[in-house]
């Protein structure tokens, strides 16, 4: 994995929130640890701090796009669809059920 340094525009807000990240006994440090596992030293350095933020963002991107195409495909269907994919969801959990 290659690893680049970037300069990073941030606002007032944003470094007052990265302060707040970094502080071990605030809140916003504690739910960072919660939503990244953990691991990461948020206090080292604001670039840890940026690093386990991103972190998040990727995976909430990952899911809302996730969704959006669930949303498309259930658009897509028509009641014959639904009916199909109840049907099958049925047949195989009756076969689940009987393992």
């Amino acid at each position: 994995m290659e690893v680049r340094q970037i300069p990073v525009p941030l606002t007032e807000h944003d470094q007052e929130f990265l302060r707040a990240v970094r502080d071990p006994g605030s809140p916003e440090y504690m739910a960072v640890h919660r939503l990244v596992g953990g691991a990461p030293k948020l206090e080292k350095s604001f670039a840890v701090a940026l690093h386990a933020l991103m972190s998040i963002a990727r995976k909430a991107v990952r899911e809302e796009v996730m969704l959006a195409g669930y949303a498309m495909l259930a658009a897509t269907q028509n009641g014959k669809d639904h009916a199909a994919h109840r049907a099958a969801w049925h047949r195989a959990a009756e076969v689940a059920g009987r393992e």
